[in-house]
């Protein structure tokens, strides 16, 4: 651990407590994170069928299928910033693979995620983008919806 440049020593007080004790805390983060990625699964298939998430695979970072829009996904990461305030990794950014594609960290409180989501849809880059009509996509009906599932999305 000395080895290592400007190690703060509550840090290094916090991460052996991080091992010795924190098996419980890392459980609990797990299955948060994995609800998470359920309530982002339900809300994508419900709200968003055209843009497929993929299954998560050992982290908190999902990635959104939004190739059907054949649009560049620096060009979307653009607009979706400008228009809905969200900001949203382009899949380019990580290879050229990653082309058509967005990525969520889902890795805060699932209120904010979900905020997220419905500002997505209730977007003006959602009315030029997904070619939603007005009514579809206000931001009431995106709140019914998501309060009226048995809590599944807010705890």
């Amino acid at each position: 651990i000395n080895e290592v440049c400007d190690v703060n020593p509550f840090g290094v007080a916090a991460t052996i407590a991080a091992y010795n004790e924190g098996e419980e805390w890392l459980n609990q983060l797990v299955d948060y994170l994995h609800g998470n990625y359920e309530a982002m699964a339900e809300f994508c298939r419900r709200e968003l069928p055209e843009f497929p998430i993929t299954r998560l695979e050992g982290t908190y970072l999902v990635w959104m299928d939004c190739s059907s829009l054949g649009m560049p996904s620096d060009a979307l990461e653009h607009a979706l910033l400008d228009d809905a305030r969200l900001w949203l990794n382009a899949g380019t950014m990580y290879g050229a693979e990653g082309e058509g594609y967005m990525r969520w960290n889902i890795a805060c409180p699932r209120s904010v995620m979900l905020d997220g989501l419905v500002s997505l849809i209730s977007s003006e880059a959602a009315n030029r983008l997904f070619f939603y009509p007005k009514s579809a996509i206000g931001i009431t009906r995106c709140h019914t919806t998501l309060r009226n599932s048995n809590g599944r999305f807010f705890n």
